[in-house]
Formats: structure tokens, sequence, C-alpha cells
């Protein structure tokens, strides 16, 4: 099948999925007692792997007039997505009891994942603002579903922090569009860049405000510090089962715009640039190691840890700005993606299987459960190594090896500041792992084999299956 054909398929079912699942909810689940969902995203993954395949034998495609560039980078993006969706929404199938939101909190799901698609595949502005809206909506709606007081409060900081981003995503390509520039970045960085362009004084800094309005707007729905204020707020507080999605879909969001957007810029403004988004890397990464070593609940710990995991990845994008190294770094940068959120979405699922069981997320609380919870908690280890980097687990490899080391040459004081950041990284997560195995646990129950703590064993072991494929490479 064409790879066009194919991208049509994934982004018409998702699309028509979304729209339907509330009222097909009621007949496909409750009735029969199968997700919709599921089944979609089962569909989609199966859809992007072909794309994939696709692309072994053959080079990038433009559809839609140009508008979308679909290549191997786009695919596996969309893969991870879809994947991770579907992982997801395996582990939520116990929620359709609980909650009477649960239709929507799957069309949701679907929805953002449509959002991705056209966001993963674009270099036009115009396109790139329609997918974050989409994406950012339906986050908003996911965070506040559950209707409890956490969920609320954390719906509308999510809220707030999503109107500022996208009002700066908005005002940049307001600016270019009102200085009559291309919104498609190839275009943009083959002419408008050119050393004499910035030398045109007032125009040549109103495009240069552009560039700084995109990379804030990025560090506000990711994390980077000084936009970081919500994140903590939100993926330390709301449920553990709707950030085990978000801290992934979004994730990907930002990553996905960082390289078809910021990268290309990087490169082309040259060491002042550099400079800057070095320096948010530096602040990022250390902010959130340090911050995180010193929580005594395990969700805030995983929250400020995913700050930090942006800082690695800002790393690998100032990497890819080297023609030399561009290859191999942004294939560190899918990588660490990987890595990250097959980890995220494993550890979060963790809490939530936790908190199931009447368990808090303070440390005190999980001591000792490693004994009596072996599957769950053996699993969380392993995602666990993976995000402090040892080998040969995906972490090892996507950070020191992928992002590190092509980043060494050009940025050997940068990657110093990262290796040290690693060090400190390792401190609150084996602080973890000591309260996950050592100690007393306070209960005597047994632990029962469900999705949700399944989908956590599946994790760790794609986590260790593809650490070993790449040692084997």
């Amino acid at each position: 099948m064409e790879v066009e054909h194919i991208f049509n398929l994934i982004l018409g079912v998702l699309a028509g999925a979304s729209l339907s699942l509330p009222l097909l909810d009621y007949y496909l689940v409750r009735k029969r007692k199968i997700s919709g969902a599921v089944t979609v995203l089962a569909i989609s993954v199966v859809f992007a792997l072909d794309a994939i395949l696709a692309f072994t034998s053959r080079e990038a495609i433009s559809i839609y007039n140009g508008l979308v560039k679909y290549d191997l980078f786009t695919a596996i993006i969309c893969l991870l997505a879809s994947f991770n969706a579907l992982m997801v929404s395996s582990a939520s199938l116990a929620i359709e009891g609980d909650w009477t939101t649960s239709p929507s909190y799957f069309s949701l799901i679907l929805i953002t994942l449509v959002g991705l698609h056209i966001i993963a595949g674009t270099e036009n502005l115009l396109i790139v603002v329609v997918g974050w809206a989409l994406v950012s909506v339906a986050s908003y709606a996911l965070v506040g579903l559950k209707k409890d007081e956490a969920s609320s409060e954390g719906a509308v900081k999510y809220a707030l922090m999503g109107i500022v981003s996208t009002s700066l995503i908005v005002y940049a390509t307001a600016f270019l569009t009102g200085l009559g520039k291309p919104l498609d970045m190839t275009s943009i960085t083959a002419v408008e860049f050119s050393e004499e362009y910035l030398k045109m004084g007032e125009i040549g800094g109103l495009v240069i405000l552009a560039l700084i309005m995109l990379l804030a707007a990025i560090g506000f729905k990711v994390g980077l510090v000084p936009f970081h204020w919500w994140l903590p707020d939100v993926y330390g507080g709301v449920d553990p089962l709707i950030v085990s999605y978000l801290a992934g879909i979004v994730k990907l969001m930002g990553i996905s715009v960082l390289i078809r957007v910021i990268e290309p810029l990087v490169g082309v403004i040259g060491y002042t640039s550099e400079f800057y988004v070095g320096l948010i890397a530096v602040f990022t990464m250390t902010f959130g190691n340090l911050v995180a070593l010193v929580q005594d609940n395990f969700q805030k710990m995983l929250a400020y840890s995913s700050i930090a995991h942006m800082g690695y990845i800002l790393l690998g994008v100032l990497a890819a700005s080297n023609p030399e190294f561009f290859k191999i770094a942004i294939l560190g940068i899918l990588l660490h993606a990987t890595t990250y959120t097959l980890a995220k979405i494993g550890l979060f699922l963790t809490l939530s299987y936790f908190g199931d069981r009447g368990l808090g997320l303070d440390y005190k609380e999980i001591e000792g459960i490693g004994r009596i919870y072996p599957l769950t908690s053996i699993s969380a280890a392993i995602l666990l190594l993976s995000l402090i980097g040892m080998p040969p687990l995906l972490g090892f490899w996507s950070k020191f090896i992928y992002i590190f080391l092509p980043a060494l040459p050009n940025y050997s004081y940068l990657v110093a500041i990262a290796f040290l950041n690693s060090a400190i990284s390792v401190g609150y997560y084996a602080r973890a792992l000591r309260y996950l195995f050592l100690g007393i646990p306070k209960r005597e129950d047994k632990e029962k084999v469900e999705v949700k703590n399944a989908v956590v064993a599946i994790l760790a072991v794609l986590t260790i299956a593809l650490g070993l494929i790449l040692t084997v490479i």
C-alpha cells in the first residue's frame, strides 16, 4: 500500500472513531465488553508499522500539496504515539465501570493522536498551529475528566499554560505572515535567515523575536525551564492514569515541533541561538534533577524527572544542528523519546496500580511493596534503571551513545554537565528502588495480575529487548 494512503487511512480511522466513539462505546463496551478505542488504536499501530517498513526502501514524500512531509521521522513518531495510546487505553479499560466520562476519555485520546499526526509531519507553521490547538484543547479536557479536586485544579493550571503557549505560537506565525514571509520552515531557512537578511535591522529583529516566541511556546508545552511552573502540579497531582498518557503525547508533540521548526533555525542563525538553547538545556536538566532529588513523593519525583529529560533531548537538538551528526542525533532523539515514553507510561501506570489498592504515593507508603507485588515492582525497577541509563537497557543507548556522543565534538561542556546531571539522577532513582524493595511492607495482600500491571510488564520487556537489539547492532 502507498505511504500516502496509509497516512490517510490512519487519520481517517482516528478522526472518525474519535467523533463516533461516545455513541459506539455504549454498544461496543458496555454491552459486549470490547473497547472500540483499543481496536482502532491497534489498527493504527499496524498501519504505522507498515509505513515504517515502506520507508526502508524509499525517500520521504510530500502529501496534501506539500503541507505534510511524511518521512521516517514522522512514521516513528506516529508509531510511538499510537503504541503508547494503545497501552494506556488497554490499561484504562477498568475505568469504564467507575468513570461516567469514560467514553469521552477514549475519544479525547484519539483526538490528541489526530493532532500529533498532523504536527509530526509538517514544517508549515499554520498547520502546526492547527495540530497544536487540537492536542492542547483535548489535553485540557483529559486532565479534568475525573472531576475530582486535584483534576479540576490541574486542568485550570494546564489550560492557563496552554493559553499562553498557544498565544505565543499564534503571535509568531502572525509576525511572519505580517512581514510577508513564507510559513514553510524549509523556505525560511533557505532564504530568510541569511546573514544579509538578519542585518536588516528592524525586520530581521522581528523574525528573531518570532523564533523566540516559538521556543517559548514549546517550552511551556513540554516544561523547559523557566516555562515549567505548571508541570509539577499537573504531572505530580492529577490521576497517574491520565498523566501516563499526557506525559508521552505532549512530549512527542514538543519533540516534533523542535525538530521540524526549531532545529533547522539553530544552525542557520548561528552561535547566539546555540548559546541560549544550550543555556535552557542546562537549566532544564539541572533544575529537574536537583528538585527531584529532594522529593518524598514518587509521583512528584517522576514529574520533575520529566523536566530533566527534556534537557537531554534539547542537547540532542543542538547536536543535530551540525550536518555531520544530524542523522545520528535525530536517531538519538527518537530513541530517547522511546525510552522516555515507555518508562513514564509504565511508571505512572505502576502508581495507578498501587493507588487502586489503596496505597499512597509517598515513598513510606510503598516501602517494601516489591516483596508482595513482584511483577509490578520488578517491571518498574527495569524502567527506572533505563531512565538512569543502565546498560544494556534502551536508556543507555539513547542517552549516552546517541545523544551525548554526537554532541561531544561541538558541545563538550554541555555534555560534561549532562553527565553530571545523570549522576545526580542516580540518587533519586536509587531511592525509589530502595523503598520498593527494602523495608517491611505495611500490608500482606497478594499481587493480582491485571491488564494494568501486565501492560507495565510489557513495557519493561520492550525496554530490555530494544536495548539488546541495539547492543547486537
